[in-house]
């Protein structure tokens, strides 16, 4: 079976503009610059030159000029994700490794996993480059997540742990679901947090914005939209130092330890009594948010503890 490429021909109105500008206007507009990006560099798109005697050229920047009369030929764009995310040098750093399992402090930035619009950059792209496919676990057939047993926000930093063998995974992922690893946060939040105290509430879907989430008691739930959503969610937190910002704004210092792992967990719920994380433009109020030191939320995965597959506990 042959595959037949779609084409586009640079016309005179064309010449200078780069690639991945020209196929937005010409093949789909609703198209990303990421997936245009992921498609030259799994070679799904090359270009047939016309000043060089129809000469085929594979090796395309995405910078790259047009000229007049250059063919650009995409190869069918459904493809598979999972075989084409390749490994990045991005200089992950590893706080410990064996031959079952490794623990990374990821960075503040970095996704963990690809997925359709995002396929580089992120932390499996770091462990291909590290470990290879054959070095990390294949997974519940998440063949595009090799390695990965549980996640963290994007803007989130800190210790994640990723199997390096399928039996490595199971264990690690039972762990998970009963509840027995034991993991801690560090979070700065604005005002004055008093003692300790636990969160708990149903956290679920927002309404009107999907990328939002929501808190709700049991008593409530009947009333909620996205009803089915709603998982139950647990969060210890305790206060551990005040500080001032700009003379007239108190920042508190928290630890969180969870015993669930919701979506926005430790976000929403510190933000659902009156505590957002500084930095967190979707939880923070509008008068929070002009005042915010930083871009993202402040938020760290500090301590990480579960048993490794000798007994041991790490």
């Amino acid at each position: 079976l042959i595959e037949m490429p779609i084409s586009y021909t640079a016309t005179k109105h064309d010449k200078g503009s780069k690639i991945l500008k020209f196929l937005q206007k010409v093949h789909d507009e609703n198209v990303t610059m990421q997936w245009l990006k992921f498609l030259i560099q799994s070679e799904r798109i090359f270009i047939t030159k016309a000043a060089e005697s129809h000469q085929i050229q594979h090796d395309i920047k995405p910078t790259q000029k047009m000229k007049c009369g250059d063919e650009i030929n995409i190869l069918d764009e459904n493809v598979d994700t999972s075989v084409k995310v390749k490994g990045e040098d991005l200089n992950l750093d590893i706080v410990f490794e064996n031959n079952q399992f490794v623990i990374v402090n990821k960075l503040k930035g970095i996704t963990v996993h690809p997925s359709e619009n995002e396929f580089s950059n992120t932390l499996v792209n770091g462990l291909l480059h590290l470990y290879g496919r054959e070095g990390l676990s294949i997974g519940e057939s998440d063949i595009d997540r090799p390695g990965i047993v549980h996640r963290i926000d994007r803007d989130t930093s800190g210790l994640l742990v990723c199997a390096r063998t399928n039996e490595s995974h199971a264990h690690l992922k039972k762990q998970f679901e009963d509840h027995s690893i034991d993991r801690s946060y560090k979070a700065l939040v604005w005002g004055h947090l008093l003692n300790k105290g636990s969160i708990n509430t149903n956290i679920g879907r927002h309404p009107s914005r999907p990328s939002k989430r929501v808190t709700c008691s049991n008593s409530e739930l009947s009333k909620q939209k996205k009803q089915n959503t709603f998982k139950p969610a647990v969060t210890h937190y305790t206060s551990l130092k005040t500080f001032m910002f700009q003379e007239k704004h108190e920042l508190s210092l928290v630890e969180c330890v969870l015993e669930t792992g919701r979506t926005h967990q430790i976000r929403v719920h510190l933000a659902s009594i009156g505590h957002p994380l500084v930095g967190d433009s979707l939880y923070c109020s509008n008068s929070q948010k002009k005042r915010n030191p930083v871009s993202s939320q402040c938020l760290q995965a500090s301590t990480l503890s579960f048993t490794a597959q000798d007994g041991n506990r790490v």
